[in-house]
C-alpha cells in the first residue's frame, strides 16, 4: 500500500509543478524525490512479488502508515532544501 501512496503522492506533485513552474518553490526537487522514492519501492514491491510470492499491495494498517512516513519524509526533505537555498541566496 505504501508504493501506491506514494504514487499518489508523486503523480499529485507532477501535476502542482506542472501548474506552478516558476520556480520560486523548487517543486522539482520534491517531484524528483518523490518519483525516486516510488521508482524504487515499486521495484522492491516487483521483486518480492516474483521472486519471494508477496502479494503486490498489502492494505495493512502498518502499510498505510509507512506510506504516511514516506510521503512526510520527502516533504520535510523539500522543506529543508527550500529553507536551505532561501539562505543561501540571502548571504
Amino acid at each position: 500500500m505504501y508504493a501506491i501512496i506514494l504514487l499518489i503522492a508523486s503523480i499529485t506533485s507532477t501535476i502542482v509543478w506542472y501548474k506552478y513552474r516558476d520556480g520560486k518553490y523548487s517543486l522539482q526537487t520534491l517531484v524528483l524525490i518523490l518519483w525516486a522514492s516510488t521508482i524504487m519501492s515499486m521495484v522492491d514491491k516487483a521483486y518480492a512479488s516474483i521472486v519471494e510470492g508477496e502479494e503486490f499491495v498489502e492494505a495493512t494498517p502498518e502499510n498505510m502508515v509507512l506510506g504516511i512516513v514516506l510521503v512526510s519524509s520527502a516533504i520535510a526533505l523539500w522543506l529543508i532544501h527550500l529553507v536551505y537555498t532561501r539562505i543561501r541566496l540571502k548571504f
